[in-house]
């Protein structure tokens, strides 16, 4: 039987700064680079390190579990609470990183990106201040910022790395990686597993609803852009945070990482996303 609450703003953890331009040149380490780089820019679903305030990257993260699968050199940049625009760190700095860090060469064989849940789309903002407001106030399937999370904002903010990575790493394999499954689809109110139990939060369907637009934002995005898409919620359905055998962190859920990092995945569901995206894009 699920269990009520509205204490579940203390888990959610999401980060916010400032969009910088950026002008990318050729990485000057383009011959130092060997065969099989992977480029990865994202967010804490990528980096998934328990220090939630910066760069750090988890030792178990799915990039560095896919660079152990295929043997690849790993340009790993992704920030806890990037986002593709408005934070502290967005896809123009990891970017900027990677090109410093010789992340786009011939010898690059891709670059994937998990970005949507920080940050603005648009002028509306996500992340830790909309999950508030649903978590303390209640959230409906429709409002004007979750009206802002397209396809057609999704390309504005990805095409000028999607171009320079044809341009400066033309064998490169580009990919957006989606989130796993936090919420089913087509649940009625936001739930997560505290100490074995699941506890829903009454009238927060916008946080269902959050994370429908962004899956569509990111898949039909990376259609126009002519990349592909890594359907992490496709691959992990019916296991999200109140499912049976979840492959993300509750709080003190024994079922996935008893301490790991809650609504972010587990060390199974990274190994499964390493694994999802090696099998997709033939790494």
């Amino acid at each position: 039987m699920i269990r009520r609450s509205r204490s579940l703003t203390r888990v959610l953890v999401a980060g916010a700064a400032a969009l910088t331009a950026v002008t990318l040149s050729p990485a000057a380490v383009s011959d130092a680079a060997p065969r099989g780089t992977i480029v990865v820019l994202g967010d804490s679903f990528s980096a998934n390190s328990p220090d939630l305030s910066g760069c750090s990257r988890g030792a178990t993260s799915w990039p560095k579990q896919l660079a152990a699968r295929t043997g690849s050199r790993l340009v790993d940049e992704s920030c806890s609470g990037a986002g593709l625009a408005g934070n502290r760190f967005t896809i123009a700095d990891e970017a900027q990183q990677a090109r410093a860090h010789g992340g786009f060469t011939a010898k690059t064989s891709a670059v994937l990106m998990q970005f949507g849940l920080n940050g603005y789309w648009g002028r509306r903002e996500v992340g830790i201040r909309y999950l508030n407001d649903c978590l303390l106030h209640g959230c409906g399937s429709r409002s004007a910022t979750l009206a802002a999370i397209t396809p057609a904002q999704f390309v504005k903010y990805v095409k000028p790395y999607v171009d320079y990575t044809r341009y400066y790493a033309p064998k490169a394999r580009i990919a957006v990686v989606g989130y796993p499954e936090l919420l089913a689809p087509g649940a009625l109110d936001g739930c997560i597993n505290v100490a074995g139990a699941p506890v829903a939060r009454p009238g927060s369907s916008g946080l269902v609803a959050l994370m429908n637009r962004i899956q569509h934002a990111q898949k039909e995005g990376a259609r126009q852009l002519g990349i592909d898409f890594i359907d992490a919620q496709r691959v992990t359905r019916g296991r999200g945070l109140c499912g049976r055998a979840p492959l993300v962190n509750g709080v003190l859920n024994p079922a996935a990482d008893l301490f790991g990092i809650p609504m972010h995945p587990s060390v199974a569901g990274d190994r499964l996303m390493a694994s999802t995206i090696a099998r997709s894009l033939r790494l």
